[in-house]
């Protein structure tokens, strides 16, 4: 994980580093690029002034879950990451006990 320093979000902003997204099932079919999902888990990679200097649990390292179509997508040096209100933030992941999480939506 390289620690981003050219980009410092603002106020209550969170920049992730979205998990790469399932391309093939456990079979092995391949998916079209129409049925592949928005990842919505990733790695913190920097946290606003606000979140930093609050009580929120967060800090950067934390593989995150966070609504699927929350924020937006930015390129920095040539990688997109996430751009997310710390709300949007749904928890962290304790990867030793569980390899996958989604959210389900019932709308």
């Amino acid at each position: 994980m390289t620690e981003i320093t050219a980009f410092i979000p603002l106020f209550e902003r969170v920049l992730i580093k979205p998990d790469e997204p399932e391309r093939q099932t456990e079979p092995g079919i391949i998916l079209p690029a129409s049925s592949i999902k928005r990842p919505n888990t990733g790695i913190v990679m920097a946290i606003g002034h606000l979140v930093a200097g609050s009580k929120a649990p967060i800090k950067v390292g934390d593989h995150v879950l966070y609504l699927r179509y929350s924020g937006f997508d930015t390129v920095i040096n040539g990688e997109t990451y996430h751009l997310v209100m710390v709300n949007d933030l749904v928890g962290i992941i304790d990867n030793s006990g569980c390899n996958t999480f989604e959210l389900k939506d019932y709308s």
